[in-house]
């Protein structure tokens, strides 16, 4: 699974953006887009992205790669059903 975050200054391009990221994952945040989709794919996506804010300025797009076992530990704060009692210590925070 890819992780995509980005901040775009310019509306038309973030626009165009996060339509391109549709079409490989889901929006989980307004700039945040999860992708699970193989290496494969990502390089097809990472190159679309390339291509689409090549001379573009004030522009930032992460992308983190999250493997099975840290997709396993991920918790979602703000629904009742992925409440924790006990947190685990190597928890990162996004």
């Amino acid at each position: 699974m890819y992780l995509i975050s980005y901040d775009i200054a310019s509306n038309r391009l973030r626009t165009k953006l996060a339509k391109k990221l549709l079409n490989y994952g889901k929006r989980v945040q307004y700039s945040v887009f999860e992708c699970d989709i193989n290496r494969i794919v990502f390089r097809k996506c990472y190159e679309e992205m390339m291509e689409l804010i090549d001379g573009q300025s004030e522009v930032s797009i992460r992308c983190y790669v999250i493997d099975k076992t840290a997709q396993g530990k991920m918790i979602l704060l703000g629904d009742p059903e992925y409440i924790l009692s006990d947190i685990a210590e190597d928890v990162i925070f996004i």
